[in-house]
């Protein structure tokens, strides 16, 4: 299925390229375990159940949703799960998981890629894993307000929900109470999306996103051959999450952005979150550039590109 697509800025490929680099080197990684992603719940379930107002255990929790969202039942964890204690993941693993991006184990000092992962429907299992990640990661931030790391996951959890919005079930955009008038005007905003002025058709994706989240599930079924409708549904659809992400991506960058600049960086894939968070404020702000503040793509840029430089530096120090 067709979606829309435009994942990154220059910005964005930086980041994701120091962060991969973190891998190389002959560096000694945790041994990677396959676990089952049922049991894994099952494991943090009872540790929150003791550990209530702890948010580290909804972070965890959400982070194993989301691998169960990615990548099946199979997941990996560093190490095995010991009672009374929550799993532990290896320093390359990412909040930012994908159900298409390279699959690599880490044996020891080497790496064993298994190369590209086609994309596979989303069952009602995988939409139940996003939706559960997103409700684990917003109990981590209610709990700590300055938990920047489940601001990140969020904020990519709801971008996922963006991109596969047309697969995923009727509930998981909340309840739907729209009125008779306001479906006529959602139908005849959807028949504007094909006009031949591009105005028409700009005004009508403007107020069709304005309507989200309410007329998402029309917006999903719509069927067209139109090329360009399609498009622009999708990108209102993704758009809207987006959008939603970009307030997460912000707080997890004013969360860290002094911290990771001062200190020093890390090996770990996530240690330098504002650099993550800025790389996404950028390439949601790329596609919306209205959302952007004053100032803000220069000085998230800035910073961005200073961590960069310093993770670069790390990996290139003899080993």
């Amino acid at each position: 299925m067709a979606r829309f697509r435009a994942w990154f800025t220059q910005s964005v490929l930086i980041a994701v390229i120091a962060s991969l680099a973190a891998v190389s080197y002959g560096r000694l990684v945790a041994m990677a375990y396959d676990a089952s992603a049922a049991e894994t719940i099952t494991h943090v379930e009872n540790w929150i159940n003791t550990h209530p107002k702890d948010a580290e255990g909804y972070r965890v929790l959400a982070h194993i949703h989301a691998l169960a969202w990615a990548y099946g039942d199979k997941i990996s964890i560093a190490g095995r799960l010991r009672p009374g204690s929550l799993p532990r993941f290896s320093e390359d693993t990412t909040v930012f998981v994908s159900r298409t991006a390279p699959r690599a184990r880490y044996w020891s000092s080497k790496t064993v890629p298994s190369g590209d992962r086609k994309d596979r429907p989303v069952t009602t299992d995988d939409a139940n894993h996003l939706a559960a990640s997103i409700a684990a990661y917003r109990k981590a931030v209610e709990l700590n307000a300055g938990d920047a790391l489940s601001e990140l996951g969020l904020g990519w959890m709801l971008a996922q929900e963006g991109i596969y919005a047309r697969e995923l079930l009727a509930d998981s955009f909340g309840e739907q109470k729209a009125t008779d008038a306001e479906k006529a005007s959602w139908a005849q905003a959807v028949k504007q999306l094909a006009d031949k002025d591009y105005k028409v058709r700009n005004a009508a994706s403007k107020a069709l996103l304005a309507a989200m989240p309410k007329c998402a599930v029309m917006l999903r079924d719509v069927k067209s051959k139109d090329m360009e409708v399609k498009v622009r549904i999708d990108a209102v659809l993704q758009g809207h999450s987006e959008l939603q992400a970009l307030s997460h991506y912000r707080k997890a960058y004013a969360l860290r952005s002094r911290m990771d600049l001062e200190g020093q960086p890390s090996y770990q894939v996530d240690s330098q979150v504002s650099a993550r968070a800025g790389a996404q404020i950028l390439a949601v702000l790329w596609r919306h550039p209205k959302a952007a503040r004053k100032g803000e793509v220069k000085a998230v840029r800035d910073v961005v590109d200073k961590l960069a430089k310093k993770r670069h530096e790390l990996m290139m120090r003899p080993q």
